[in-house]
């Protein structure tokens, strides 16, 4: 993967580090991403320590389905309306923090992406099935 362009491959997956600290209050843990850059898809999953699904967030375009698995809350909207990706399109932001110790700052709230793994990949971001249980309309917080 090193040296390769993102241009060049089908999609890019990336296991990473990730620290987000709001107020007084920090979590740590480890997400994977997988971008498809062409398709403009983006899957991101975050882990609990056991490795389980915390929380999954899709996007195709500036559509966004995020997932809470822990509270099993879900919600749909514009990627304009999630902080973490600054007002660019989901894929492109995918693509800037690929690869590379990323901090991003929204106010009070940062988030920290350490990089541990990333290889090219035939996988695609897949759309998530909403389990019917989830209660509706709550959106991410950065």
């Amino acid at each position: 993967m090193a040296g390769t362009p993102l241009d060049q491959v089908h999609a890019v997956r990336e296991l990473m580090r990730v620290r987000a600290t709001h107020g007084e209050r920090t979590e740590s843990f480890k997400a994977q991403l997988l971008v498809e850059p062409k398709a403009n898809r983006v899957e991101l999953t975050a882990y609990t320590p056991l490795g389980t699904s915390a929380m999954t967030l899709y996007a195709e375009g500036d559509q966004v389905t995020f997932l809470n698995h822990i509270a099993q809350t879900q919600w749909s909207g514009k990627a304009s309306d999630v902080a973490i990706f600054g007002g660019v399109a989901p894929a492109e932001w995918a693509t800037k923090i690929v690869n590379g110790q990323t901090t991003i700052k929204r106010g009070a709230d940062t988030v920290e992406i350490t990089p541990l793994q990333i290889v090219s990949t035939d996988a695609s971001p897949r759309p998530p099935s909403i389990p019917r249980e989830y209660r509706c309309c709550v959106a991410p917080a950065l």
